[in-house]
């Protein structure tokens, strides 16, 4: 969902170093501004587990976001919609850590061809690329997963912290009980990477026919506009928007085709049952068990989305009134009408 708008362009051509400073300040605040966005959407993401185990456990006479809205504050209290939100949060510092320490060592070891010389298989290694940061991913932030799943499946009045969590987890399986529902889950975010990426490439344009062509049309507009800095920073800007509101549906579209899939892992991992007997028990329901809680899914992914914007927004305008110290360089905008 996250596209960073930067300030320059000539700072997204130029990424800061491997191990440096910068980085590590980047890697901070990206894991603080995931961790404020969890906090935000964990009522949301907590409604939408128990919208996909409704024909596993029923404990609610409604299905819809409100009603387990309420029935969650009645029985539990106002607070409790939070519940298991730390290791919501600590699935973001396995996923950042990758994102930003292992895909630029690995991406370069394999994505070999430029997608202006060979698109397709520039393509398929991208692909590749992806799955395996996706799987390294996974499996570093699976253990927690399976904890905020359990903690948020919990239906008793009466929280008992999350060691007795874990220690009903490893009682019954051992250690590698944290890795329950891994294969499915991986499975889910391998389709649902490949799907996305697919998609925003058709949308973008680009096709083995074109991708010359498109390159040579922008290296023709670049060559004819007027390169000042105020018209390449509303470019760059006017750009990020656009890849953002393209990705941003595009997430959404390809969640549609692994959501089923996601609803059975999610009940393997909070009632600890087999993949085969939860898929029957949600099937017998009706045919759209599979889909319960969608809704409330994308409005927790928009939600985080926008989240994240306006936290690297405020991030951006606190650097540049921190960089430009003449009032005259910093001004608020102005209604249009």
């Amino acid at each position: 969902f996250f596209v960073c708008f930067m300030d320059t362009e000539q700072q997204a051509l130029t990424p800061p170093p491997l191990f440096g400073l910068k980085r590590g300040a980047r890697l901070v605040f990206n894991i603080v501004n995931h961790c404020v966005a969890k906090t935000l959407i964990s009522p949301y993401e907590r409604i939408k587990l128990l919208q996909q185990l409704s024909p596993l456990v029923p404990v609610s006479k409604g299905v819809g976001t409100f009603h387990m809205l309420k029935f969650i504050v009645e029985r539990q209290g106002f607070f409790s919609l939070w519940r298991g939100n730390v290791a919501g949060c600590l699935t973001v510092v396995p996923s950042l850590l990758v994102k930003e320490v292992a895909d630029p060592l690995i991406r370069p070891l394999i994505v070999r061809h430029d997608a202006h010389e060979n698109y397709w298989l520039y393509l398929l290694e991208e692909l590749f690329a992806e799955g395996v940061t996706t799987t390294i991913r996974l499996l570093l932030a699976h253990p927690f997963t399976v904890l905020h799943t359990r903690m948020a499946a919990d239906f008793s009045t009466e929280y008992t912290g999350y060691n007795s969590f874990i220690y009903s987890i490893v009682h019954v399986h051992g250690l590698f009980g944290v890795y329950r529902g891994v294969t499915l889950s991986l499975l889910v975010a391998l389709i649902q990477k490949a799907v996305f990426i697919l998609i925003t490439e058709y949308f973008r344009g680009y096709t083995i026919e074109n991708t010359n062509e498109n390159q040579m049309i922008e290296e023709e507009e670049e060559a004819t506009q007027n390169d000042t800095k105020s018209s390449s920073v509303v470019r760059f800007l006017d750009t990020q928007v656009h890849n953002w509101i393209l990705s941003h549906i595009c997430t959404h579209f390809s969640s549609i085709f692994t959501y089923p899939l996601d609803t059975v892992s999610k009940g393997c991992m909070a009632l600890d049952i087999p993949l085969s007997r939860c898929y029957r028990k949600i099937s017998a329901v009706s045919g759209f068990a599979l889909y319960r809680g969608l809704g409330t899914h994308f409005l927790a992914g928009t939600m985080f989305s926008m989240t994240l914007i306006g936290l690297t927004r405020l991030k951006w305008y606190y650097l540049q009134s921190r960089r430009r110290r003449s009032p005259r360089d910093y001004h608020v905008l102005h209604e249009t009408h």
